[in-house]
């Protein structure tokens, strides 16, 4: 069970989540998360002796990563085969993308003859193969699927239109495990042994593979607590590699819990703005930024201007200045210790913003959040740094943080927002905005920044009209407590100058000295 946890490290009763034997009503909703942890693997004992039983584990998971890749491949070269071979007798003009090939017919295991998904022929075809027998069954079913659904997505552009290559997968492939092929056992000091088959039974020397993980935190604690609990239902288990150090493994479980729903009605909008990072609107009619981005833009020009030099540096190196020898890596160390310092700040960067969106929501008391779908922006007038940003890690951050505080979490499209009133309702032919952001509607005379029009409108698609009146009576109530100040204050009295400043010291009896003799 769970050691005693000082008072930084408690996970609070507010984000524990109930058992799965609750009651299934309304107020409780399925969110589904992963988390990842590291497999410690040693291959030398602390007296510097080899570690017999890692290596055997070691070697098991590299044969089966590269079986993975195999059977990947075997299917991707067999779907192209199959879909050439009937796209080809096809008359023209070829069918269109809808109107695909469809389910192959063939034998069935039951006698009959009739149409065969194709992820089961897929699975046949990798199965039939020497090298990925070896492979436990569920392992080379996922492979199977997986490839086909990509496949699906792309093969109209491989074989018609031919604007990407053929589907290939490098060696060191993540291994997928079921949940019913895995055991979970929690120790005593917080951490759990976990033993899976990734080698089928027939296959020679086939032995479950038994790894030891630990906790990083107080939340990866109560993870490992709630899944050996069964309070968690536990989904796939995916064994991965790193890409670069080999012997560094990591497992990452998928699991699902209820939550409680959040309390309240409303809803708030998320849009990422180009004047500030992030801007958000409620319907209690508060339009903001919610994040302002400068501590953003400071750190992507600073490791910009890193970057740059280095690269005098290494130019400086090709010259035949500075040290020479020890490989490649050496020169370009700093470059991947500098890439590594950027990738862990945005990805903190990302759960802060994650916060912050929550802490709105709860503070609007909202239900549901509606955010921009966050596509890459394509303009030639978008900043570097805005394009460089990871936008789907940002969403994918903020969903997992929606969805665990028990808030709905919807996308929307915003592509022609832009050109819409949220007042009046009408859609311009081009975006009445000035190159300083301002947009003004031709009809109403509305004036809000490009960012609150978009916002107010998500609003007004999510079906919450009325936030956008709430918004424009704040916003009259503000011009007009804005223009009683600006009536009621004094005017400034001008400054006042040099002379003007002598001949008040005069007034007041006070005299400069003259000549080193001048007296009061």
């Amino acid at each position: 069970m769970l050691e005693s946890q000082s008072k930084k490290q408690e996970i609070p009763d507010s984000i524990r989540n109930v058992s799965t034997d609750a009651a299934e009503g309304d107020d409780m909703d399925l969110v589904r998360a992963s988390t990842r942890f590291e497999i410690r693997l040693s291959p030398k004992h602390e007296d510097g002796t080899p570690h017999t039983l890692n290596l055997e584990t070691l070697h098991a998971l590299d044969e089966a990563s590269q079986l993975v890749a195999r059977c990947r491949n075997r299917v991707a070269r067999w779907l192209y085969g199959q879909d050439s071979d009937w796209l080809y007798a096809q008359p023209l003009p070829w069918p269109k993308k809808i109107a695909w090939s469809p389910a192959p017919v063939g034998p069935r295991r039951d006698g009959t003859t009739g149409p065969i998904a194709l992820t089961t022929l897929a699975y046949r075809q990798a199965i039939s193969s020497q090298d990925v027998a070896r492979l436990s069954s569920d392992v080379v079913a996922w492979a199977s699927k997986d490839v086909v659904s990509k496949w699906t997505e792309k093969r109209w552009d491989i074989l018609v239109r031919q604007t990407e290559a053929l589907l290939h997968y490098k060696p060191h492939q993540p291994i997928a495990i079921p949940h019913k092929a895995v055991k979970f056992a929690l120790r005593e000091d917080g951490s759990a042994d976990v033993a899976f088959r990734v080698l089928s039974l027939k296959a020679e020397d086939a032995k479950p593979i038994h790894v030891h993980i630990v906790p990083r935190d107080a939340w990866q604690r109560e993870e490992l607590r709630a899944l050996a609990a069964g309070d968690w239902k536990l989904g796939q288990l995916v064994v991965s590699r790193h890409h670069e150090k080999r012997g560094r493994w990591f497992l990452r479980f998928s699991y699902t819990k209820r939550v409680p729903r959040a309390e309240g009605n409303g809803v708030i909008a998320i849009r990422r703005g180009m004047r500030s990072f992030i801007v958000t609107a409620s319907t209690t009619g508060d339009v903001r930024a919610l994040v302002d981005g400068g501590d953003i833009l400071a750190f992507k020009r600073q490791m910009l201007g890193r970057r740059r030099s280095i690269g005098r540096r290494a130019r400086a190196w090709q010259a035949g200045q500075g040290a020479t020898g020890h490989g490649t890596r050496r020169r370009v160390g700093a470059l991947i210790s500098l890439s590594g310092k950027e990738q862990a700040w945005v990805k903190e960067r990302c759960k802060q913003i994650a916060a912050a969106v929550v802490h709105w929501a709860k503070e609007q008391k909202a239900s549901e959040v509606v955010i921009e779908d966050f596509t890459i922006p394509w303009k030639e007038d978008a900043w570097r740094e805005v394009k460089s940003w990871p936008w789907y890690l940002t969403k994918e951050s903020v969903k997992t943080a929606v969805e665990n505080a028990g808030l709905k979490f919807r996308e929307l499209s915003v592509a022609s927002n832009r050109k819409r009133c949220p007042v009046c309702k009408r859609e311009h032919q081009v975006e009445p905005v000035d190159s300083y952001g301002r947009w003004e509607c031709e009809s109403c005379g509305v004036k809000r920044s490009v960012e609150s029009i978009v916002v107010l409108n998500m609003l007004a698609d999510a079906g919450r009209p009325e936030a956008v009146e709430r918004a424009e009576d704040k916003r009259q109530a503000v011009a007009k407590i804005v223009a009683r100040a600006t009536v009621s204050q004094k005017p400034l009295e001008p400054l006042a100058g040099k002379n003007e400043k002598s001949r008040a010291k005069m007034r007041n009896g006070i005299r400069g000295k003259r000549n080193g003799s001048g007296k009061k």
